[in-house]
């Protein structure tokens, strides 16, 4: 029983220490703190074990929670796009919010999102370090979400097919296949990973489908 009961420390504190989300990893070391208490009162030290449980496992935990509320914040700036991610009377809705919505409830993070009134200043804040991830009309240049044909216009600026007004079809000058991306600078690896494992799932097409087709 010994035996076991250790081999359970070793394996928590292995699994702790490779977990991916910061949250989880908290939460599996106070699992261990309170294998550790009970490691102490089996070899009769009830003051160490004492000591681990109050500190150890409940005011450790407690300031690591208190560290991630300020850290784990995702800070969202987007143009507002139809069916990427737009701005509702009752709240926002699109392909790129939920992606993102649903990333920040499997990691832990906070979304605090931003509105600009087009991409040059979007851009400017995501180089300022003011914006995490740039959403919205962004294409190419960022993780891929939605193909679509890109638009070079005369002042050799770029659209997406959602955005071509009709009275600038004489401005096209040349048409390509292209994608709306979002463009992270922070949290880049978490989402790639994120967007792996849910096409894996089949769940990144269904929400392609309920917005895009």
């Amino acid at each position: 029983m010994k035996e076991i009961y250790l081999w359970m420390l070793v394996f928590t504190a292995g699994i702790a220490v490779v977990q991916k989300r910061t949250l989880h990893g908290v939460i599996l070391r106070l699992l261990l703190s309170t294998l550790v208490v009970g490691a102490y009162v089996y070899y009769m030290a009830p003051d160490v074990a004492l000591t681990e449980a109050m500190i150890g496992a409940l005011l450790t935990t407690y300031v690591y929670i208190l560290i991630l509320r300020g850290v784990n914040l995702l800070r969202v700036g987007f143009v507002n796009t139809q069916l990427l991610f737009e701005k509702r009377p009752v709240g926002y809705d699109g392909i790129e919010y939920v992606l993102l919505k649903n990333f920040c409830d499997s990691y832990g993070y906070k979304m605090k999102i931003m509105e600009f009134d087009d991409k040059k200043e979007l851009f400017e804040a995501l180089k300022r370090g003011e914006i995490d991830v740039a959403c919205g009309d962004v294409v190419d240049d960022g993780i891929k979400i939605l193909e679509t044909s890109v638009f070079t216009f005369k002042d050799r600026t770029e659209k997406g097919l959602l955005n071509i007004d009709m009275n600038e079809k004489d401005m096209i000058i040349s048409e390509r296949k292209g994608f709306y991306t979002m463009k992270f600078v922070n949290h880049k690896e978490e989402f790639e990973a994120y967007i792996r494992e849910i096409k894996d799932k089949g769940e990144f097409d269904e929400v392609i489908e309920k917005y895009a087709r």
